[in-house]
């Protein structure tokens, strides 16, 4: 006699797999959406920390040398509440830092023209008196140092 080698899942057995990737995947998208859209918004506060390091340099290099044309061009402030910016073209066109992406629109840059970094004099002895901000504007994003 024939033993009955049938091997292979049955209806239920499949139905139960697919049941359980359905589960998995509607837990895994938005999970990974939320991941994507974080990462994104970190991406602007890494451009606005990478402007504020480059106008801490500007500072930092014109202090010890006014002889560059960068450096007699701009004058720090000096008075309490003084402000200097100094735009993200300038930094770009200067070499201080890298054209900056727009995370959300992957072809296209953050306005150049109307972001800045900024370097204002306060009255307790922050970094010398100093304190560094950017101001870091894009299509869909404009930071909260933005006036």
């Amino acid at each position: 006699m024939r033993k009955n080698s049938n091997s292979g899942f049955t209806l239920i057995e499949m139905l139960a797999v697919v049941v359980i990737l359905a589960v998995l995947i509607s837990i895994a998208i938005p999970s990974y959406n939320r991941y994507i859209l974080n990462t994104k918004s970190r991406a602007y506060e890494t451009a606005e920390e990478s402007m504020i390091k480059s106008i801490n340099t500007i500072m930092v290099e014109c202090v010890s040398d006014r002889t560059s044309t960068f450096c007699k061009d701009k004058k720090f402030p000096t008075e309490v509440d003084g402000v200097v910016k100094v735009p993200l073209k300038v930094l770009v066109e200067e070499d201080y830092m890298d054209r900056v992406k727009d995370p959300k629109h992957s072809n296209k840059y953050c306005d150049e023209e109307e972001s800045y970094a900024y370097v204002k004099k306060e009255k307790n002895d922050k970094i010398n008196g100093y304190t560094y901000h950017a101001c870091l504007k894009c299509q869909d994003y404009a930071s909260s140092e933005c006036e």
